[in-house]
């Protein structure tokens, strides 16, 4: 069984709340425990390490993701790691892109004109360009069209890919479809959430609440006292 023990690579602290679980593919999720794990041993070709972040939004979209990103590439940048980020093209709305970022072709999203969906046969031809170049690790930012490109090429790659889970769509789910019962939709987000998690190797919490939530989700996953970590406030 394999450990994968990531806080080196995200730089937060992290305590344990009693938990651990493993996804199908029989991959250990871990809790970060308190005091700190040691740090992981140097890259072995003593490059920088390089991770590819895919998501399904990004600046000039202002919303909490985007800023999580935006975050975490400029201060894993100050840290010597390479990353890549693969987002949606809002069109004509200026971006002020860099050169580490890819802007995939995408489609308004129905109901929710402010958001975009990345073109699958784009999304995927531009997460393999990337992946041409060298790819250590698979960081997926949202639930979309995102985790399904960044679960594909983990598995056909043989790399680790990781989620942070930003956002607990059961209590918001309603706001895209209405009229929908909202037990319904619950449920539906639910098990979307639960099979999303069993795909990855690891799962990232922004604080205390989202870790009972994505905990919540990934019950079946469970192989051991129930657990999960999250970064300490």
């Amino acid at each position: 069984m394999i450990r994968r023990h990531f806080r080196p690579f995200f730089g937060m602290d992290a305590v344990h709340t009693g938990a651990t679980f493993t996804g199908q593919a029989g991959r250990m999720i871990t809790p970060l425990a308190s005091p700190p794990a040691p740090p992981v041993a140097q890259h072995p070709s003593a490059l920088p390490l390089r991770v590819l972040m895919i998501s399904d939004v990004f600046f000039p979209r202002i919303n909490g993701v985007s800023t999580s990103i935006e975050t975490f590439r400029r201060d894993l940048g100050a840290e010597g790691i390479d990353v890549q980020l693969v987002a949606p093209d809002y069109g004509d709305i200026p971006t002020g892109d860099d050169d580490g970022l890819r802007r995939v072709p995408a489609r308004r999203v129905i109901l929710d004109p402010e958001d975009r969906l990345m073109r699958w046969p784009r999304l995927v031809r531009t997460v393999d360009q990337v992946l041409s170049a060298g790819v250590d690790l698979i960081h997926v930012q949202t639930p979309f069209a995102a985790h399904y490109a960044g679960v594909r090429a983990a598995r056909q790659h043989g790399l680790p890919v990781l989620a942070t889970y930003h956002t607990h769509f059961e209590e918001y789910f309603h706001c895209y479809l209405p009229y929908a019962p909202r037990p319904a939709l619950r449920a539906v987000a639910r098990a979307l959430a639960r099979s999303q998690c069993n795909a990855l190797d690891t799962v990232v919490v922004p604080s205390r609440a989202m870790a009972t939530a994505a905990f919540s989700a990934a019950q079946s996953c469970l192989r051991q006292s129930p657990a999960i970590s999250a970064p300490s406030r």
